[in-house]
């Protein structure tokens, strides 16, 4: 079989092996959307007020927007603003004040995303697309929409596991 042919098959499957020695293989088609199915969620507030879970997660308190986030040069005043600090954005009635409710809501995505202990509707790299996207567009209602979108995931019909 070629390499890329090879790769391709590898590639569009998924191999689990049964049990715990080896067994047979199970092949499937479903696509990667699916495999993102949680209604878990905890809100920015669980987690600016509990971060000790943070210890679970890819992320810590102290890591910046800018090491997580691409900003336009118009609110690069973020770069530099800690992961912790953004779960506190009050939000106000400009570019600004949308942006503090994404990042706000993206934080704490985030969060959910990699913690392990939460079935969270989503990933990690998916939400940082769709922010840094939203956040170049410089359009107000865009970063609104997409921060509601968020926030919905983030208070999600399963409740908070972790509280």
């Amino acid at each position: 079989m070629h390499g890329r042919v090879k790769r391709a098959l590898i590639g569009a499957t998924m191999f689990a092996v049964v049990g715990v020695g080896v067994g047979p293989a199970i092949l499937s088609s479903a696509p990667a959307a699916a495999w993102f199915t949680g209604n878990q969620g905890c809100t920015p507030g669980y987690w600016k007020n509990h971060t000790e879970a943070w210890a679970d997660t890819k992320y810590a308190p102290t890591d910046t927007i800018g090491s997580v986030f691409t900003l336009p040069a118009s609110l690069s005043s973020f770069s530099s603003e800690t992961l912790l600090a953004a779960l506190d954005g009050a939000g106000g009635p400009d570019l600004n004040g949308a942006t503090e409710i994404l990042l706000r809501a993206a934080v704490a995505g985030l969060l959910n995303a990699t913690d392990p202990n939460v079935s969270y509707q989503g990933g990690n790299f998916l939400i940082i697309k769709h922010v840094n996207a939203a956040l170049a567009t410089e359009d107000r209602d865009t970063i609104l929409k997409w921060a509601t979108r968020l926030d919905d995931k983030n208070n999600g019909q399963g409740g908070c596991p972790l509280s």
